[in-house]
């Protein structure tokens, strides 16, 4: 390449083997029953999100958040507890508001923090888990809240990258560059 041209990155294909997924085990009845009742609660035609000061109807980007994957880590951190499953959910959707992750978090606001190259989500692991990669040595940017924007908008885009049935994404530090 001469010094003139750019370099050319071709984005790696989504992963189509999903029977390599190790999905949890099926739900028991009582499981089933709470995920329904969690869906239940979040999709009534009159649902309004609590202590919010503007409108507390669900966004799309919200109810697209709100997966059946995103629900049963809820219930299973929650250990099936169905009212602590929801008020942590409602919780977590007020903190994604407050904090502009649908309206102020983009990617022109956090460009200058992705171009250190210190974060990059590169494929996927055998599990089809996205791949996040961390180089702590190509931060170079000064420690600034757009840091934090910054990790939290890639993350965001690694969960976006899980396909159905995948919980995790695959933290990879490396320390050596």
């Amino acid at each position: 390449m001469g010094s003139n041209s750019a370099a050319v990155f071709t984005p790696l294909a989504p992963p189509q083997e999903h029977e390599r997924i190790q999905r949890p085990s099926p739900l028991e009845s009582a499981q089933e029953q709470k995920r329904i009742e969690v869906i239940a609660h979040f999709t009534k035609e009159e649902y309004q999100l609590p202590q919010v000061s503007e409108n507390g109807s669900l966004m799309d980007e919200e109810k697209f958040w709100l997966t059946n994957d995103c629900i049963l880590r809820f219930l299973r951190a929650t250990k099936w507890e169905v009212p602590e499953a929801i008020q942590r959910l409602e919780s977590t959707l007020r903190w994604r508001r407050e904090y502009g992750l649908y309206t102020d978090l983009t990617a022109e606001l956090v460009e200058p923090e992705a171009t250190t190259g210190h974060l990059l989500i590169l494929g996927w692991d055998i599990q089809l888990s996205p791949a996040l990669y961390v180089f702590p040595g190509r931060q170079t940017t000064q420690e600034t809240a757009r840091q934090i924007q910054y990790h939290t908008f890639i993350f965001e885009r690694a969960l976006d990258l899980t396909p159905p049935g995948v919980e995790t994404v695959s933290l990879l530090v490396n320390y050596a560059d």
